[in-house]
């Protein structure tokens, strides 16, 4: 990779080459001598990436606007049919997050429980199991985001499995 400058003393076209560091004590860069004047000239990469740098910036705070803006609509749907594109794309993601922060809402600020339990200590435990069991649910979506091949452990499985379970056997003890 070249670069061509002019020389400040005489005029004439530079052509630098690039060079690699080679020390720590040392930075890569572009060097090249001037046969007229017989000046050597440096220019650190750094200089040179500056350009680079805006151009990234610009880019990412570009990315960054076109997501503000695609959150900002599927809002705007929520509010208006109370469910989003992006959540019916997603939905087997988007449920089990519903239901674990509903189920969270309600072992930590509901106040009645089902009449087939003693007190509601033991209710706590029975919404503990139900959430704990749609967080792995909800963990299991992002990591197979990252990593596709993931399979689900068969004890994170039995976990997920008894949460539905007591959601179906408890679904209308639910309110408060």
């Amino acid at each position: 990779m070249g670069l061509v400058r002019t020389c400040k003393h005489c005029g004439k076209k530079l052509f630098f080459v690039y060079y690699e560091a080679f020390s720590p004590k040392h930075e890569e860069g572009f060097i090249t001598v001037c046969k007229s004047c017989k000046d050597l000239y440096h220019l650190p990469s750094r200089k040179i990436n500056i350009l680079s740098d805006i151009v990234d910036e610009f880019l990412y705070l570009k990315w960054t606007i076109k997501e503000t803006l695609f959150e900002f609509r599927m809002n705007l749907e929520r509010i208006e049919h109370n469910v989003s594109k992006e959540d019916i794309w997603n939905f087997n993601e988007v449920l089990p997050k519903i239901l674990r922060r509903a189920v969270r809402y309600h072992r930590i600020y509901g106040s009645t429980y089902p009449s087939d339990f003693k007190d509601y200590k033991e209710w706590k435990k029975i919404l503990r199991e139900m959430e704990l069991g749609f967080k792995i649910l909800e963990e299991y979506y992002k990591t197979i985001e990252d990593c596709p091949s993931y399979t689900m452990p068969e004890k994170h499985r039995e976990k997920v499995d008894k949460a539905f379970e007591l959601l179906k056997k408890y679904h209308w003890s639910l309110w408060d």
